[in-house]
């Protein structure tokens, strides 16, 4: 499990420990009691069909439907609920969910997940994602972290085997979507899908320790850090987010962006490959996105992360929950993990500023944009998805017992 790996691996260097202390405690209740208990109580069925949608008073908002990425990510947050706490609920919950994946995703005959089944199982949509094929991979992942059941493991392995054998370009990237039989589209292409399916295989490889895996995920880190990051002038680097067949960059008039929520993402999961003794490479390439991220995307005045910039231009300002629990999640552990005590000021800006503006003290849960807009004009009647959140406060559970190891 991460929590183990890490502190074992990186513990024993020499520690500067930074001035900021992590509160793992706080995180811990914010996620377990503040979070996951709410998805606990509403969202799993007795048929393992995970309920994806609810308003922010966690009411049950109908869909005729789920989709592979919102089932594996329920099953992601609830074997992470069991870690944390050893409530067996949670667990059950995941296993459950993961037997009607099984069931009613899975393709029998080319192999794969489908795209969106009904709560009866029904398929609905017969197409494949490669985002959420990455999704059920990291859901796999992690729920063999926490039952050590080979199905899982092999599950994970087997759904990387289909992406790289048929989504896999000419060029080493991905495609982001195929029909049911895989033939190929001409479509564009998009670093989202590749970006989480190194999660997922960094995932799995942490915990199964499979040489497979790690080929995997070292496969998708040298095609990004070789073929799509763009290096600028000051020493800093970004990765675009669409691109044409050929994974060359899409211009701002064609729709091409920066999404800067990306960026901070990016800085975090390439520096956390690195302290699990993948490519040397990584971490040099994540400090170089987070110095971009924190000069373009950071929001100076209240903290977090700005929506998106195009070129060396024009910054969208609009933000959203995920880029703020990205953000946190990249400076806190920038800050103790590459001792970047110039970041400490931003990690408790930040950490006020998500406190303060998209937690939700009254319900439960995250806002869908700054409570202080939605106070005053309209704001979405919904939850987020609890797939960030998780990841940002499972991040910082981990640094604290991080900091507390290295003290010692």
């Amino acid at each position: 499990m991460f929590v183990v790996t890490i502190v074992t691996a990186l513990v024993g260097c020499d520690y500067l420990a930074p001035s900021v202390k992590i509160d793992g405690e706080w995180h811990k209740q914010a996620l377990l009691q503040g979070h996951l208990s709410h998805w606990l109580e509403v969202s799993p069925t007795p048929n393992g069909y995970m309920n994806p949608v609810f308003t922010r008073r966690w009411r049950l908002i109908p869909k005729p439907s789920t989709t592979l990425t919102q089932q594996t990510r329920i099953i992601y947050i609830f074997a992470i609920g069991y870690q944390l706490s050893g409530d067996k609920r949670y667990l059950d919950a995941a296993v459950n969910g993961a037997e009607f994946l099984f069931r009613h995703f899975r393709d029998p005959v080319y192999g794969g997940w489908f795209q969106a089944v009904a709560p009866d199982g029904k398929v609905l949509d017969e197409s494949k994602d490669t985002y959420g094929h990455a999704f059920a991979i990291f859901a796999m992942a992690h729920l063999y972290a926490v039952t050590q059941d080979a199905r899982y493991r092999d599950a994970g392995l087997e759904t990387w085997r289909v992406l790289r054998a048929k989504m896999r370009d000419a060029q080493g990237g991905f495609r982001i979507s195929a029909p049911r039989n895989f033939d190929v589209v001409k479509d564009n292409r998009r670093q989202n899908p590749v970006m989480h399916l190194f999660e997922a295989m960094l995932a799995l490889y942490v915990a199964t320790g499979n040489e497979e895996a790690l080929s995997g995920t070292d496969g998708i880190g040298n095609f990004v850090i070789y073929k799509l990051l763009q290096g600028k002038d000051d020493g800093s680097a970004y990765i675009e987010e669409w691109y044409d067949e050929k994974w060359q960059p899409a211009p701002d008039e064609t729709g091409g962006y920066i999404d800067l929520g990306h960026q901070f993402e990016w800085a975090f999961l390439l520096s956390k490959a690195g302290t699990h003794g993948l490519d040397e490479m990584y971490p040099l390439v994540a400090q170089r996105i987070m110095d971009y991220a924190m000069k373009v995307g950071y929001d100076r005045k209240v903290g977090g992360s700005f929506n998106r910039s195009h070129g060396e231009g024009k910054v969208d300002p609009e933000k959203g929950f995920w880029q703020q629990a990205e953000c946190l999640r990249a400076l806190m552990h920038f800050v103790v993990i590459r001792d970047k005590t110039n970041l400490e000021s931003s990690y408790e800006q930040t950490l006020n500023y998500v406190q303060n503006e998209w937690i939700d003290n009254v319900n439960g849960g995250w806002w869908m944009k700054p409570k202080s807009l939605c106070t005053q004009s309209d704001c979405p009647n919904e939850q987020p998805d609890a797939y960030h959140m998780t990841s940002l406060h499972s991040e910082g559970i981990e640094l604290a017992a991080y900091q507390i190891k290295a003290k010692h």
